[in-house]
């Protein structure tokens, strides 16, 4: 198949690099010592217990991404239950639908997060609410044919758990926010006297009829015949009980995860403790373990465990010591939010945002490491480095239905290369989400609707100034809404854009404000660029139009790039200038369609819109190194041009130079096709230093 391009198209070269591995958010262990496995990022995985490896289960005949329950029905069919594509079947071929009567919005089936066989009930399904499009889930059971609700005296329709206890094999659910519920017949009861914690995360029971239930806040236990629930978390730290599994071997043995899931502020590392006398004391485990939450447990023998969590855990050792094992298994890390940033002293450092936390790499992929020590809230909005070497991150949580979504954002800062975060004095708002830095030093910060709860009424600043490095920020007299997006030109003049009818400029560093309106547009302006030589470049808007205003026009007016050919494929992502004026953007362009494009400078309404060869979305953020290679964020890696795509900043040391052993001189070479250009690195006794070629 041939793919006809419009345009004149431009060559330049780039390599992936892969990024962090996604997490495992479900296991099913087989009795012929197989494990199954639901992901977040590439649906089905099962794992070989004697190749020792893991192979994908259906491809993308699955049509979903992440996979939060399995199961096998009373046929013994593996059934999967979906966060967007609702229940599935495996037919030893490929995944099919069974999503008859449940409930849905905006194309989607509300996510399901749980499953449950049983022989009396037969096969049902725990469903969640979904901002902004379903607000509610349920139980529901299944006929064969048809779901049908089953949520007779169901309070909280909020799902997180399903199972049955040992004896009496009574149907128990967990809810989110409205505890654990038994079901007697077609009506559910509250059984929730003695519980601290209403928020259910897991529920196992012992051979002998005890129930451990894990909470928001700690592990409690319930005796058979009991009253009320008793805390059994000594040893364990308040943080959500996400997942627990008891010894088949010796039911005394217990060992438990943490972490916090997506909707609570709380630390993002997960946490394995162990314990011998029936969770009655706890010690933990792998301390050293860097990782997110543990989100599932599965003996597959008294003495193999394997754990969910960024990726795969194994022990052979009952516990005592754990290795990761994840030989096979292709799942990456990502979010639609696309952030990236770089780092280049003492050498690059790659930083990848997602939707768990950041992960850092030092060598170009092949190894990365969980970079979130201190952050508290799991989804990245923003990364961005400043010329002293700070890092920053902004992070928001998922508040749910019908709060609005995603918010309680927080502002964090790192001086460590990502080892720790901390966070800086700025107000508290909904969202932080774009950050540049002034030629004098000064940070800029982006941010939404200047209230921490999302609102209609725009009723505060939408822009924050530092003039200590990020340390502490102050708000300044512009209201945008939501703004997405901000840049200082060299002259120093203030630029902000989001969801207002235009762009806001400052001409007294953010004293006073112009709106500035654009043609057609009135909301939702997301990329805001500004050149070394002061032209601008803006993005977005209702029709997704890309507009453009020269250093001495700035902003007066804005200027319709009106080129026949000009894509549309959900607007641009982002946009970067070189040194030259020249423009590379990102585009969210799928299914075989350029999504990385080159304008050459000086930008005009019909200047070329010249897609990069072989290059395919979705693409997000950008990024430059100090020796002017080109990073770009992509689902589940990034991409890096094979050279210099803009002038390198001093001191830069490139990945491609190795200092010389043998001899006393050498000469590397930097070509940059983007502005017909080579920089020529120069190493001798006496020193080293840079010649710059030039048409």
């Amino acid at each position: 198949m041939f793919l006809f391009l419009p345009f004149a198209a431009y060559v330049q070269s780039f390599t992936s690099i892969p990024g962090p591995l996604g997490s495992v958010h479900c296991l099913l262990a087989e009795e012929n010592g197989f494990v199954l496995a639901g992901t977040h990022t590439k649906g089905v995985f099962v794992y070989d217990p004697v190749l020792h490896n893991w192979k994908g289960v259906g491809g993308n005949t699955i049509k979903t991404s992440r996979v939060n329950a399995l199961i096998r029905d009373a046929m013994g069919v593996l059934t999967a239950g979906t966060e967007q594509g609702g229940i599935k079947q495996w037919d030893g071929i490929a995944w099919s639908d069974i999503n008859s009567g449940l409930p849905g919005g905006c194309s989607l089936i509300a996510p399901v997060r749980a499953l449950l066989s049983t022989p009396n009930d037969g096969l049902l399904a725990g469903l969640h609410s979904q901002w902004p499009c379903i607000s509610a889930g349920g139980v529901y059971r299944f006929d064969g044919m048809q779901w049908t609700p089953l949520n007779h005296g169901l309070s909280t329709l909020d799902l997180l758990v399903l199972t049955t206890e040992t004896f009496s094999q009574t149907v128990l659910c967990g809810t989110n926010g409205g505890g654990i519920w038994r079901l007697n017949d077609t009506t559910w009861t509250a059984w929730n006297d003695g519980l601290d914690d209403l928020s259910i995360y897991s529920i196992t029971n012992t051979p002998d009829g005890r129930v451990f239930v894990g909470t928001g806040s700690g592990l409690y236990t319930r005796e058979p015949g009991a009253l009320e629930w008793t805390y059994t978390g000594i040893g364990l730290p308040s943080a959500p009980v996400l997942a627990i599994a008891i010894d088949p071997s010796n039911p005394q043995k217990m060992i438990v995860g943490t972490g916090y899931p997506s909707d609570q502020p709380g630390d993002l590392r997960g946490q394995l403790f162990i314990s011998s006398d029936q969770g009655n004391t706890w010690t933990e485990v792998a301390s050293s373990l860097q990782t997110t939450a543990i989100r599932q447990i599965a003996y597959t023998s008294p003495d193999t465990l394997h754990v969910a969590t960024w990726g795969f855990l194994q022990s052979t050792d009952q516990g005592s010591t754990w290795t990761q094992n994840n030989t096979g298994y292709s799942g990456r890390a990502f979010s639609t939010s696309g952030c990236l940033a770089v780092l280049d002293s003492p050498s690059v450092s790659l930083f990848y945002g997602t939707d768990e936390g950041v992960f850092r790499t030092t060598d170009n992929g092949l190894t990365w490491q969980f970079a979130s020590q201190g952050l508290d809230r799991s989804q990245v909005t923003l990364l961005e480095s400043d010329r002293e070497g700070n890092l920053f991150c902004g992070t928001m949580r998922y508040l749910g239905y019908p709060s609005g979504g995603y918010g309680d954002g927080r502002l964090m800062r790192s001086t460590d290369q990502g080892l720790t975060w901390s966070p800086v004095q700025i107000s508290t708002d909904w969202r932080y989400l774009d950050m540049d830095e002034a030629p004098n030093g000064d940070l800029y910060c982006a941010h939404g609707f200047g209230a921490q709860a999302p609102s209609a009424t725009i009723i505060g600043s939408s822009l924050a100034v530092s003039h200590d490095h990020g340390l502490t920020w102050t708000d300044l007299p512009v209201m945008s809404g939501m703004a997405f997006c901000t840049t200082t030109t060299p002259a120093g003049d203030l630029f902000v854009a989001g969801e207002s009818a235009g762009t806001w400029r400052s001409t007294d560093q953010g004293a006073t404000w112009t709106l500035l309106p654009i043609a057609n547009q009135n909301s939702n302006l997301t990329v805001l660029e500004t050149s070394d030589q002061g032209d601008l470049i803006l993005s977005g808007g209702a029709t997704r139009g890309l507009f453009f205003s020269s250093a001495q026009e700035n902003g007066v007016p804005w200027n319709t790039y009106d080129n026949p050919l000009f894509p549309d494929y959900n607007a641009i992502s982002d946009a970067l200038f070189d040194q030259s004026g020249n423009v590379w953007c990102t585009t969210r362009g799928q299914n075989g369609t350029p999504a990385l494009f080159f304008l050459p400078a000086p930008l005009q309404a019909n200047t070329a819109f010249q897609p990069v060869t072989g290059i395919f979305g979705p693409l997000f953020h950008m990024a430059w190194d100090a020796c002017g290679y080109l990073y770009i964020y992509s689902p589940g890696s990034v991409l890096k041009s094979d050279d210099p795509l803009r002038d390198p900043v001093e001191p830069c040391l490139p990945t491609a130079f190795t200092p010389p052993t043998s001899t006393e001189h050498s000469l590397t070479l930097y070509p940059n096709p983007a502005s017909d250009m080579v920089w020529i690195k120069v190493h001798s006794p006496a020193g080293t230093g840079w010649v710059r070629l030039t048409n």
